[in-house]
């Protein structure tokens, strides 16, 4: 009969420091949600052209001409059509991924605030494929 009332003694004990557990977990994962403050709006257009396993640009403005979507970025207001006429000029002046991060802070230096440099990079090998200076590049290494 003792170890009965034990053994039962200690599952009680043990479901109730489970549950205890469980409810701090659930608390703070609703902590780590981020914020309506923390919302970046360029998340959407980077997620677009990164994700995108054979992006073509020419498809890209072609949508982005159709759509009304507007980024504030820093004091400036970009449409859609701007932002990716201005990534690819910036992708095509440039000879890397750094200058065309100094590019994009020259015209304007709220940038770094929107996209890592991991995007960056991302966005710069997007931008700068299929245009006519990569290729010479291409068939210079090559040679």
């Amino acid at each position: 009969m003792k170890t009965l009332f034990l053994t039962f003694a200690l599952i009680v004990f043990s479901v109730s420091i489970t549950a205890q557990d469980y409810k701090k977990d659930l608390n703070s994962s609703l902590k780590n949600e981020p914020s309506v403050a923390q919302f970046n709006p360029l998340s959407d257009f980077t997620i677009d052209v990164i994700t995108k396993e054979k992006f073509k640009y020419r498809d890209f403005v072609s949508k982005s001409r159709q759509s009304k979507d507007t980024y504030q970025i820093g004091q400036k207001v970009y449409s859609r059509i701007q932002l990716v006429e201005l990534l690819r000029k910036n992708a095509k002046k440039s000879v890397d991924n750094v200058e065309f991060h100094k590019l994009l802070m020259q015209e304007n230096p709220q940038f770094s605030s929107y996209f890592s440099n991991e995007e960056m990079v991302a966005l710069y090998e997007k931008f700068r494929k299929g245009t006519i200076h990569k290729y010479v590049n291409d068939l210079a290494s090559e040679w």
